[in-house]
């Protein structure tokens, strides 16, 4: 008997009939979706197979149900005793309106939801809406940000003394008694500070010994911002009380520690520290990293590309081989940008290896190994180790020696798709980076594919962002073009749900794909100011073009442009 291929189920067979998916494609995504136990619409939405939009519109079509656009939701009219309904939680649903005992939920696949369990654990008669997956997602991690908020605000005296505090220690150290590590007091204050940095989204933490005072400082949206200051008799009762935290050594004061620790604010939040001491000439300075899982969505449409980019980007991560290049300073956001790409290209069909220092993103499915130089672990000999685990794709944490870029190489080359960082200026600087550790040009252009070059500016707080008058002197000297002199600029104001007029931080980037004329121009040694009039020629846009879209679009100012894009960027 001839093979009759399984009936496509209804959601498929609808995507097919609007012409979104081809049949042949549309069986192996619905077989690929099966084996990573997704829903169909979940998974062309994460894989970025349909775009968030248009799988809400066909979905919308496809039930008969309205589609409706969140963005323009008034959040205050959100019935916020239902955020704690485990589809919220989950970024599933999202309770948009209570009317008398009907309760209207925001969903992007309602197929998704069991509407009696739901209309059980609510006491109230169900109607869903069709609103974009992403959109949704985001919206449910705001609110829960801001019950977050007011949940730390309300936190008491006793509370505060009494945190959940939890050391990571690879070996337990031998502490002594050191007066004050328990105080009541101490730990109250320490405990309020990183209370405060969760709630006000502070990355970093600055505790910093001078003559006269112990000065505090948060780092919020890549800048520092003092927030106290301390008597210097209780400087080391508080490095003492952070030690003791981490499990570090107090007794040791003359050389730099490192270490981790974890904080549990409720039953499913919890939020990391990385701390890390340094002797000065006042005493010891200690900071704080703060990782909170929650705080970083792994979406490509929140890395703040635009659709020409993620084109570009999506199309050289789906590819087999090669390597891709993120490059920016420290902090600039390249993790962020790697494990997006993995995020998409995590399945069970792929063995994916990292290696990095340290792991700052846990994600379930990947195997992730921590450089340790101390045992002599090095990006090289994990990725050496890597090539003999089978793999499919390998991020190493950053690319800083000859040995480590042959060994990337090597690994492209022989089928594997690499991924790292580099310290580089843009992205034409990171060709003659590579050549000057010493890699070969036929190397450099055989195995590269694309290359991100990246920065973070500070967002503009929508609700108090203001329209500033410019003249068309300044915008042409900071690289607007003559049709745009007349656009609207918006700067900074100053509200309680912001810090200066700004909140949060969105990627500005310049991606350049290898293109055959580009491996050309790499062969015959170009340099770098070749190298990036080609991409401009081919279309790629550069860093400071890109923040400048940004600040047509109302993201961000005139001020961050100056403030983070180099005059020649």
């Amino acid at each position: 008997m001839p093979f009759t291929p399984p009936v496509l189920p209804p959601f498929a067979q609808h995507l097919v009939a609007a012409g979104l998916l081809v049949e042949a494609q549309a069986r192996e995504l619905c077989d690929q979706a099966r084996a990573e136990e997704m829903a169909l619409s979940t998974y062309l939405e994460s894989k970025k197979w349909i775009s968030a939009s248009m799988l809400a519109e066909a979905m919308s079509q496809f039930l008969g149900l309205p589609l409706y656009n969140i963005d323009v939701h008034q959040t205050e009219k959100m019935p916020a005793e239902f955020m704690t309904l485990d589809i919220v939680q989950k970024g599933l649903a999202i309770p948009l309106l209570r009317k008398q005992n009907i309760l209207i939920l925001g969903v992007a696949d309602p197929e998704l939801m069991n509407l009696s369990e739901i209309a059980f654990a609510t006491g109230m008669q169900i109607q869903f809406i069709i609103v974009e997956g992403n959109k949704l997602r985001s919206l449910v991690s705001d609110m829960r940000e801001a019950q977050m908020v007011a949940g730390l605000e309300n936190i008491g005296e006793s509370t505060l003394a009494n945190l959940d505090v939890t050391a990571y220690a690879e070996e337990p150290t031998e502490t002594v008694f050191s007066e004050g590590v328990d105080d009541k007091p101490i730990v109250t204050y320490v405990n309020q500070l990183l209370m405060e940095a969760i709630k006000v989204r502070a990355s970093d933490i600055h505790f910093e010994p001078f003559d006269k005072y112990m000065r505090v400082r948060f780092r919020i949206d890549g800048l520092l911002h003092e927030t106290s200051r301390s008597p210097t008799q209780t400087a080391g009762s508080l490095v003492a009380r952070l030690k003791v935290m981490a499990n570090l050594d107090i007794a040791e004061h003359r050389l730099p520690q490192d270490g981790r620790f974890k904080i549990t604010l409720a039953k499913n939040k919890l939020i990391d520290f990385r701390i890390s001491t340094c002797p000065t000439i006042y005493g010891e300075k200690v900071v704080l990293r703060i990782l909170d899982p929650e705080s970083t969505p792994l979406d490509i449409a929140s890395l703040g590309m635009d659709e020409q980019q993620t084109e570009v980007y999506l199309k050289a991560v789906k590819e087999p081989q090669g390597i891709i290049l993120v490059t920016g300073p420290t902090g600039s956001g390249k993790t962020v940008t790697l494990y997006t790409a993995m995020k998409l290209l995590n399945s069970i069909q792929k063995n994916i290896c990292t290696v990095e220092d340290p792991i700052e993103i846990y994600m379930p499915g990947i195997n992730q190994v921590h450089m340790n130089t101390k045992t002599g672990l090095t990006f090289a000999k994990a990725m050496r180790a890597f090539l003999r685990q089978d793999p499919d794709i390998i991020m190493v944490g950053e690319i800083r020696d000859l040995e480590t870029a042959d060994i990337a190489t090597k690994a492209a080359q022989t089928g594997h798709l690499v991924l790292s960082t580099i310290h580089t200026n843009n992205a034409a600087m990171t060709i003659i980076r590579l050549a000057n550790i010493g890699l070969q040009t036929y190397n450099i252009a055989s195995t590269l594919t694309l290359i991100v070059a990246q920065r973070l500016v500070r967002k503009l707080c929508k609700h108090c962002k203001k329209v500033e008058k410019v003249s068309p002197e300044i915008l042409k000297q900071s690289g607007f073009a003559e049709a745009d002199l007349k656009c609207t600029i918006y700067g900074p104001g100053q509200c309680s749900k912001c810090t200066h007029g700004y909140k949060g931080r969105a990627g500005v980037f310049e991606v350049m794909p290898i293109t055959v004329p580009m491996r050309e121009l790499i062969m015959k040694n170009g340099d770098a100011l070749q190298i990036e009039t080609l991409a401009r020629q081919e279309g790629v846009i550069g860093l400071r073009e890109s923040t400048i879209n940004k600040i047509k679009a109302g993201v961000t100012s005139l001020e961050e442009l100056n403030r983070v894009i180099a005059s020649t960027g």
